[in-house]
């Protein structure tokens, strides 16, 4: 699996705290691997390609994906998902 991440996505990596930031990367070695269920994701709702994975209990990861490539769009903390769903990334 390719996995890709956007511009505002390596903004946000770089933002988070350090230990977060380790999870984050090991999230995304998870989505390399196609263990996503590790990460105990779901489909957001919003009729976009847009899914959520735990990175912490405060932090998710956003990711759309097609059928051999993964792009990180944002890793926000939880409060913030429901913001995501609505705008336009």
């Amino acid at each position: 699996m390719i996995v890709k991440v956007s511009q505002k996505g390596m903004k946000s990596l770089a933002l988070l705290p350090k230990d977060v930031q380790v999870k984050a990367r090991k999230a995304v070695e998870y989505l390399k691997s196609k263990n996503e269920s590790l990460l105990k994701t779901h489909k957001l709702t919003g009729g976009r390609n847009l899914y959520s994975g735990k990175v912490t209990s405060k932090y998710r990861v956003i990711y759309s994906k097609t059928k051999d490539t993964i792009t990180i769009v944002d890793i926000i903390k939880v409060d913030t998902v429901v913001n995501v769903m609505r705008s336009e990334l």
